[in-house]
């Protein structure tokens, strides 16, 4: 037999008396009710962290569970022994006599005599079996004693358990009139949780779009840091090559220093080399017109001869002047400076008598001893003057008059 169930007496959210009708597990007076605690508890289950759906006060107790747990133990025990108890009397009942049979039987006892040749009764049983029977009636009866005294005993502590059973109902409706009180303030505090919760959705929300804002600008940030960061690289690349090429100018740099420092040496020795050479070159280089009286001399024979052959040229006559390249004073001065030498190397190579003395060179080829310079001189002063009379001679036959 399975374990019996208390009808509970109260509603559990109105607190109201419950019909004494319908299921014995029932809780909600009305229906009503039922949807109202479902409304509660799916509004905790909303708002609430996961725990028991069901709140403390709605289950009975540790006591009450126990207490309830024994007493129908109890009655199963009860039931038990009532049933033991009915088979054994049925077991231990007296042979029925039929209706004939016992108004005979009144009948004879009316009259005071009884029926002379009564008629023989068949034994339901043998004797070995009517011995088991008695013995086995003999042992029912006495558990059947035992019986009725558990049954007494048991009893008893039903009644005992049935009133400890209704002092902790008096107490668990007490606890639940509590309950009820605290479930009512929980469910104040829950409203003004939930109040206060919408609030900080609101707030939630809110903070949640600045923030949404704000990985929005810091992604915008971001990226206009790495297309900067690229742009930085790139020129960081550039500025790398710009830098290597430096380098590599450096170096060509450093080379050419190098090279320098050689050619600037190399300078050096050929300036003092070319010092040397305008030492030498001054010494050797002839004197001038104005410092060599015959290189002043031949200037007007070389310009004598040009004009010479012009004059010849103009009248067609055969040329015995010498026409210059130009006439400036760079060509004049050279071709004088040419008939100059031309003079002193003829002087120098001539053939002379055996008591005429032979020049000598102060300078090779510019400059002899100063008597043969006075005997050249006075030499080529005469041949200027023939070369000059020639000249107006040729100048006259031209038709250039003095």
């Amino acid at each position: 037999m399975g374990a019996v169930i208390l009808r509970a007496q109260t509603c559990l959210m109105c607190g109201g008396p419950l019909p004494q009708k319908g299921r014995v597990d029932r809780r909600y007076c009305k229906g009503s009710c039922r949807t109202l605690a479902y409304r509660v508890r799916h509004r905790i289950n909303a708002v609430r962290p996961p725990g028991p759906l069901e709140p403390e006060w709605a289950e009975p107790n540790a006591v009450v569970t126990t207490m309830l747990t024994s007493l129908a133990q109890i009655q199963a025990r009860v039931l038990d022994f009532a049933h033991q108890l009915e088979h054994e009397e049925l077991y231990a009942r007296l042979p029925v006599k039929i209706a004939e049979e016992v108004a005979r039987d009144s009948a004879h006892a009316e009259n005071g005599k009884l029926d002379p040749d009564p008629p023989e009764q068949i034994p339901l049983l043998d004797e070995n079996e009517d011995a088991e029977q008695q013995e086995d009636a003999q042992t029912n009866a006495e558990k059947l004693d035992a019986l009725r005294h558990a049954l007494s005993q048991a009893t008893e502590d039903k009644a005992k358990a049935e009133e400890r059973a209704d002092i902790a109902e008096r107490e668990t409706e007490e606890t639940g009139h509590e309950l009820i009180i605290q479930r009512d303030q929980l469910h104040a505090e829950l409203l003004t949780e939930r109040e206060r919760n919408g609030k900080l959705d609101a707030k939630l929300a809110k903070l949640h779009k600045q923030a949404t804002d704000i990985i929005s600008n810091l992604q915008s940030q971001y990226d206009y840091a790495l297309h900067e960061n690229q742009q930085l690289a790139s020129r960081v690349r550039e500025l790398e090559a710009q830098l290597l090429r430096a380098q590599e100018a450096l170096d060509a740099w450093e080379r050419v220093g190098a090279e320098s420092q050689s050619i600037v040496a190399r300078n050096n020795t050929l300036i003092a080399e070319n010092t040397a050479l305008k030492a030498e070159v001054q010494r050797l280089r002839p004197p001038s017109a104005q410092a060599d009286a015959l290189t002043h001399l031949m200037i007007d024979r070389v310009k004598a001869l040009h004009w010479l052959a012009v004059y010849d040229a103009r009248v067609g006559s055969k040329t015995t002047g010498r026409l210059l390249p130009s006439y400036d004073t760079p060509h004049i001065l050279s071709a004088a400076q040419y008939q100059a030498f031309a003079a002193r190397r003829d002087f120098y190579l001539r053939v002379r008598g055996p008591n005429e003395p032979k020049p000598q060179w102060l300078s090779e080829d510019r400059l002899l001893d100063e008597p043969s310079e006075k005997k050249i001189y006075a030499d080529e002063q005469f041949k200027n003057s023939y070369i000059f009379s020639r000249m107006g001679s040729a100048r006259r036959k031209a038709g250039e008059n003095p």
